[in-house]
């Protein structure tokens, strides 16, 4: 009924880092010779998920598949407005849609999260991730797992 389609992944987990990316609109590019798990957290604000939900679910299955401990959280330049709130500050959920604690969850948060489950973490500008592409409304929604699709384009 959304339209979508099922992609079948190929080959072994060999995924050498973990991204959560801040930027909006944007994705990191699948590339099959340099795995990666991406976690586009800027999806929680568009979707209205639950933030610290959605990072620790993504966060448990890499930990689960084995995967590697090591996340770069990719932000956007600081604002620019000095008065606005951060730019890499995620919109909490309305509280009388799932969430009860209103503060905001910061990627210096998710760190200090990620560090206390034995991660190796660190906030890094987006325009030093060449991979970081824009996304489109008529892109997809994909999930964190970095093996090779076999639908053409990805």
């Amino acid at each position: 009924e959304a339209g979508g389609v099922y992609e079948c992944l190929k080959g072994s987990h060999e995924e050498k880092v973990v991204y959560i990316n801040f930027v909006p609109n944007t994705t990191i590019a699948p590339n099959a010779d340099d795995q990666a798990f991406v976690v586009d957290a800027w999806v929680t604000d568009t979707f209205r998920m639950n933030v610290p939900n959605y990072l620790i679910a993504a966060a448990s299955t890499v930990e689960q598949l084995g995967g590697p401990l090591i996340a770069k959280l990719i932000v956007p330049p600081p604002s620019e407005t000095p008065d606005a709130a951060p730019a890499t500050a995620l919109t909490p959920v309305p509280e009388d849609v799932v969430a009860k604690d209103t503060t905001e969850l910061t990627p210096d948060d998710i760190v200090n999260v990620l560090e206390s489950r034995g991660w190796k973490a660190e906030c890094v500008d987006e325009s030093t991730v060449p991979a970081l592409i824009r996304t489109t409304r008529r892109g997809l929604l994909k999930c964190v797992d970095g093996r090779p699709s076999d639908l053409s384009g990805m």
